[in-house]
């Protein structure tokens, strides 16, 4: 009796590490998550604050009798980059949420008792 009891504690033992193990890489998965969502809010932050600038020298360049062509056509141009990069920023979002965390290799399965248990 008093074997079978050990062999029970041991095997509950095992499955409460898995499941530490488990919420370890959940942890690293969610840290990883508020980390890239922090970086891509800042990153958008500013991009937006970039193409902002790039818009009131449009506005400025158009503001004349006789806009200045090629101020706006280097306004259009950097628009373009930072919309490019605000692009690549949400892809690169969109790899860190699709991708597993390291130390996961798949979906959580329940593990199946080595020794059933008494009732």
């Amino acid at each position: 009796m008093f074997k079978q009891l050990q062999e029970q504690a041991q095997h509950y033992y095992a499955q409460i590490n898995r499941i530490e193990e488990k919420v370890n890489q959940i942890m690293t998965a969610i840290n990883d998550l508020n980390t890239a969502v922090t970086t891509l809010s800042a990153g958008f932050q500013a991009l937006d604050s970039a193409v902002q600038t790039e818009l009131t020298a449009i506005t400025n360049a158009l503001s004349g009798t006789d806009p200045d062509t090629a101020a706006i056509e280097t306004a259009v141009s950097n628009i373009s980059a930072v919309t490019s990069s605000m692009a690549k920023d949400a892809g690169a979002i969109n790899t860190a949420l699709t991708t597993p965390a390291a130390g996961v290799t798949g979906p959580m399965t329940p593990p199946v008792p080595a020794v059933a248990p008494k009732s």
